[in-house]
């Protein structure tokens, strides 16, 4: 995939045009962009140690591990993730709380269209953007600074990490995932 455009809006944004005509506006300008990732195997194991070393509660962790497995299926060995990205976290929709911990930017393709995605040098610097990501969004997205209940998760999904309505089926989906994780964090 290669730029035939590219237009610098400010230090930390800019739109460029891809080869196939796709147009992305980036967040990131002040990241590499890079166009040499590999998609690597899912490791649950690798996953959980490096969120328990670095997460201490225990709630927390479970949210990071249950993000990471409704996207992109975390727990299963026999499906892969891109560039330490289990979360999907994106860079053509705004900055994070926790930007620091972005090491370089890349594209590819989500369900429907070309997409900018957050990648990171090592998956302690993605759990870390995780942790700090969400503790510091917890003020303003939920009640009393925490994550969220296991009735609550659904919901606080929907909202904060798809940005769109979700029906019963898809709640209840949610649910078993949130319960799910839990026997690993």
């Amino acid at each position: 995939m290669k730029i035939i455009k590219r237009t610098l809006i400010s230090t930390i944004k800019e739109k460029y045009v891809l080869e196939n005509g796709v147009e992305i506006t980036s967040f990131y300008a002040d990241r590499p962009l890079r166009f040499d990732f590999v998609f690597q195997n899912n490791n649950p194991k690798e996953l959980i140690q490096t969120i328990n070393k670095y997460v201490n509660d225990k709630s927390l962790a479970r949210l990071i591990l249950a993000i990471a497995h409704q996207e992109q299926s975390a727990l299963n060995p026999k499906m892969k993730h891109p560039n330490n990205n289990y979360w999907g976290i994106q860079t053509d929709c705004g900055r994070w709380l926790a930007s620091a911990y972005i090491d370089y930017r890349f594209i590819a393709k989500d369900r429907d269209r070309y997409r900018e995605f957050a990648g990171f040098d090592s998956l302690d610097r993605a759990v870390l953007f995780m942790k700090n990501m969400l503790t510091l969004s917890f003020a303003n997205n939920l009640k009393g600074n925490r994550p969220p209940s296991d009735n609550e998760f659904p919901d606080w999904y929907a909202k904060h990490w798809l940005g769109r309505n979700i029906d019963n089926k898809v709640k209840q989906n949610l649910l078993a995932v949130y319960k799910e994780v839990s026997k690993y964090v």
